[in-house]
């Protein structure tokens, strides 16, 4: 756990962050970045962590996926020559 006055100064910063002028997008952004924060990163949770693995997985499997499929089709076209 962090100590009390490490917190407090990390939340001081957070909120400073978020008070900073930016376009509305960014506005909104970085006030969803901050709710994160001190929803799940303040808290010392484990979430961010498993966020962060199936975020992982998504994107490789995105990433894969078209290679998965041509591998398949592939598969499929032998079979129907065997038949």
């Amino acid at each position: 756990m962090t100590s009390a006055p490490v917190a407090t100064a990390a939340k001081a910063t957070v909120q400073a962050v978020a008070k900073s002028p930016a376009s509305a997008p960014m506005g909104q952004l970085r006030s969803a970045f901050v709710a994160y924060h001190e929803r799940y990163i303040a808290t010392g949770s484990f979430q961010p962590f498993v966020h962060a693995m199936v975020g992982a997985f998504a994107i490789g499997y995105a990433f894969e996926y078209p290679h998965i499929k041509h591998e398949v089709s592939h598969q499929r076209a032998e079979a129907a020559k065997i038949e």
